[in-house]
């Protein structure tokens, strides 16, 4: 894990605290380090973040734009290796519509499982989002297999 500025801050105060040698010109280094370390960290999430999209397109149809954890589980429930390219043909779109639809009810019938047993579950959010997902999803895989276009993915 990261140790943001202030933690760092903190840890260069008690060391110059403790050793009574505390100098200006050593506090305005350390919060120079510091907030080139900052930048750094900023420079790296925001290189990281944007890998963390994947993007299905095709000729027809709006792109979708999923979060990893949400297209990696689509991805898994279709079938298809996760990976940083990837291509849906519609020679099996048929085949993976289905299993879309068949894992959006098998969702619904353990929600209402577990709504009747009054048990919590704390990804319910995960439950919505791949809905969501699916929903956009599968627009776009009927959309290509109507008009004979292949969905192609990427990161």
């Amino acid at each position: 894990s990261f140790l943001t500025p202030c933690n760092l801050l903190s840890i260069k105060n008690i060391a110059a605290i403790s050793s009574s040698m505390c100098s200006v010109s050593a506090i305005q280094d350390s919060i120079f380090k510091i907030q080139d370390l900052g930048q750094s960290r900023k420079s790296f999430l925001s290189k990281y973040q944007t890998s963390m999209l994947y993007t299905f397109k095709s000729t027809t149809g709006a792109d979708v734009i999923m979060h990893r954890f949400s297209a990696e589980t689509m991805l898994s429930v279709i079938g298809k290796t996760p990976g940083r390219t990837g291509v849906i043909t519609v020679s099996e779109m048929d085949d993976l519509i289905q299993k879309i639809e068949s894992e959006l009810t098998r969702q619904v019938q353990v929600e209402r499982g577990v709504a009747h047993s009054g048990i919590e579950i704390s990804n319910q959010h995960d439950a919505v989002g791949f809905r969501e997902s699916a929903d956009n999803f599968l627009a776009l895989l009927k959309t290509s297999k109507a008009s004979g276009s292949n969905v192609v993915w990427g990161l």
